[in-house]
């Protein structure tokens, strides 16, 4: 009974068969670049071995449900010098092994043409795609990334040198400074124009001029009119005017351009300020563009990277099936070879040993005998070389098939190690990097928000100390106009201090004028009523004087009937009451 290893050996060496008449059938099947119709003719080659099925060795080797070690030995009695055959039936078994080895040379030939075909023809194409997508993404990626990197990186080397808010102020003088020059230029340019115009305009004034040509110049008289020659010649000179003032602009606007910006204050820092004005000059909508931009770097990168390795691990696993295919049809070849390379040892020996037994020359032997007996020998020996120069030919053989399996093996082993390093990086690399990517962007938003924050509060602090220098200032305005207030009020109490002693005074004068009044006014009262008595006895003398002349009374006495004096009167003060 066949051990596992033969039975294992056997199917081996079946499958090699297999592969052979596969080989041969799509290789018949196989249609024609030109005409698209199926080959029916077969190779020279081909057709040497068209009939191999009928070959003994054939037929040995992939006999199925033989042990390799029995089909060894089927070898060795087929490869054994048959003594008691025709010595051309021999070497008719030695060409037929010839041809056999010919066939499996010619079939491990074969077998490796269709791992040829099989091989991945994209590599180089892939090696391509690797290097332009990958770096094109790298590059791209950089180039984005580092604007916005060196924007974070000035705005923190000005926020910690204390210089943004001067630095930004100085930025909008020089943006002023720009507006101004570019302004003041195209003020110049649009008098340039002007001037273009104006001496256009003096052309086709001059033009119409030279028309207005006079009716002497048939008999020697100027060409022209004496007018028209007054009006050219003024016009000549507003010309040459016009050209003094072209000269004058373009000198204005030379030295306009050759103005040169005010020397910086901030020297050292000429990079970051250019940075910083670089991020005030675009909008926000630019900036966030850029960094939709870089987004879209990244992300492109990781799906291309993704993508390109893929596509490698692809091919890597293409290889991997070829070198496994190449392995496992060198160790099919090299099992038959080795059941060869026994059987030609043990048939080399078999050979010598019946080579020694022919030697030995019978004591009855007669010449006729030791003729065939020679030529037996003569034969035996020619056997044994023809089966020598095959051995060789087999241990040369066996010996590069062992050769191409450890080099093969090598290839598989190392595109194995290759698959599993492209596997991982399609798996663990790939998204090492993603995530890289991932935290570089946020970081570079969280910087710049930071420096956002930075900003802000070193703002807040420009702006609170400024507020804090105003309400100083204040407070001591305010103080200075309390002080200003107290000494307004000192002022006014001592204008109400004088004005109440004056006031006092005054009450004082004014108390006495009012009593020397009351007294005036008694002395006026009593003199005002004497006055009325003297005016009413001053009414009443005429009625006396002539009551006198009547004999009414004497010494002008008031009579009966007569007004009486007015009694005396106290006098009195009417403003006593004051006193």
């Amino acid at each position: 009974m066949a051990s596992p290893k033969s039975q294992k050996k056997k199917s081996e060496l079946s499958s090699v068969l297999e592969q052979a008449d596969e080989a041969l059938a799509r290789r018949r099947a196989q249609e024609t670049e030109e005409e698209g119709q199926t080959a029916t003719s077969l190779s020279a080659e081909e057709e040497t071995y068209s009939n191999i099925g009928a070959n003994t060795f054939f037929s040995i080797m992939f006999q199925e449900g033989i042990a390799p070690e029995d089909k060894k030995n089927a070898f060795v009695k087929a490869l054994t010098f048959a003594v008691e055959s025709d010595t051309e039936e021999s070497k008719a078994r030695l060409a037929e092994y010839a041809m056999f080895k010919s066939y499996l040379q010619f079939e491990r030939k074969q077998l490796a043409v269709e791992v040829i075909r099989l091989t991945d023809t994209g590599a180089f194409a892939e090696l391509q795609q690797v290097l332009r997508d990958l770096n094109e993404g790298v590059i791209e990626f950089n180039d984005l990334m580092q604007p916005l990197a060196d924007i974070i990186d000035a705005v923190y080397e000005l926020r910690m040198a204390g210089n943004t808010l001067d630095v930004f102020r100085e930025i909008q003088e020089d943006k002023e400074a720009e507006a101004d020059r570019k302004q003041r230029l195209d003020e110049k340019e649009q008098a340039i124009r002007a001037i273009a115009d104006r001496q256009q305009h003096i052309h086709r004034l001059i033009a119409a001029e030279k028309e207005n040509k006079s009716l002497l110049r048939f008999l020697g008289g100027p060409e022209l009119t004496k007018d028209a020659r007054m009006k050219i010649a003024s016009l000549d000179v507003d010309q040459r005017e016009l050209l003094r003032d072209v000269e004058d602009v373009r000198r204005d606007i030379e030295s306009i351009k050759a103005e040169s910006t005010p020397e910086s204050r901030f020297a050292d820092f000429a990079a970051q300020k250019e940075k910083l004005r670089e991020l005030l000059d675009l909008t926000s909508e630019e900036h966030r563009e850029r960094q939709k931009n870089l987004v879209k770097s990244a992300e492109g990168f990781v799906y291309s990277t993704s993508e390109r390795v893929s596509n490698v691990l692809k091919h890597l696993k293409s290889m991997s099936g070829q070198a496994d295919a190449l392995y496992e049809n060198n160790g099919h070849m090299r099992h038959a070879y080795s059941i060869l390379s026994d059987a030609e040892r043990e048939a080399g020996s078999a050979n010598q040993s019946l080579r020694e037994k022919l030697q030995v020359a019978p004591g009855d032997e007669s010449s006729i005998q030791k003729m065939d007996r020679e030529r037996r020998v003569e034969a035996v020996e020619d056997y044994i070389g023809l089966l020598d120069s095959a051995a060789v030919d087999t241990t040369q053989t066996l010996k590069d098939l062992t050769e191409q399996g450890g080099s093969i093996k090598t290839m598989r082993d190392t595109n194995r190690q290759q698959i599993d390093k492209t596997s991982k990086l399609h798996s663990s690399s790939v998204s090492g990097v993603s995530e890289r990517l991932a935290t570089v962007l946020q970081a570079v938003s969280a910087a710049a928000l930071n420096e956002a924050t930075g900003g802000a509060k070193a703002s807040i602090e420009h702006m609170a100390a400024s507020t804090r220098r105003i309400l100083g200032q204040k407070a001591i305005e305010n103080a200075v106009g309390m002080q200003e207030t107290v000494d307004e009020l000192d002022q006014a109490i001592e204008q109400l201090r004088e004005f109440g002693e004056l006031q006092e005074k005054a009450t004082g004068l004014t108390r006495e004028a009012l009593s020397e009044i009351g007294t005036k006014m008694g002395e006026l009262e009593q003199v005002t009523e004497e006055a009325a008595a003297g005016l009413r006895r001053s009414i009443g003398v005429h009625a006396d004087a002539e009551l006198h002349n009547r004999g009414g009374g004497d010494d002008g006495e008031t009579k009966s009937g007569g007004v009486e004096p007015a009694a005396p009167r106290t006098t009195r003060a009417p403003f006593e009451r004051l006193r």
